[in-house]
């Protein structure tokens, strides 16, 4: 019983870790933001997705030349669903 106690404990933990945004800041280059995080703020969430999509079909004016470049995440050259499955 102290051993399902126990996995349960550590599986939370992994749960609630994974739930947390990833840190998107570039190190190298201030001002810089890292490829996906299109709101530009500092974090690749299901918001920078949401705003590529949005950007694809129903307003192409979105985004900003800027917010476009970071939108290519597999570098393509091109923003389409693939980037914002990314």
């Amino acid at each position: 019983m102290k051993m399902r106690k126990g996995i349960s404990a550590v599986l939370a933990g992994v749960m609630a870790l994974a739930a947390l945004p990833v840190s998107a800041m570039s190190a190298s280059a201030e001002g810089a933001y890292a490829l996906g995080d299109v709101d530009m703020d500092g974090f690749i969430t299901g918001h920078d997705a949401a705003m590529v999509t949005h950007a694809l079909y129903v307003d192409n004016e979105a985004l900003t030349a800027e917010q476009l470049k970071l939108a290519d995440v597999n570098g393509d050259g091109v923003v389409d669903q693939s980037d914002a499955d990314w």
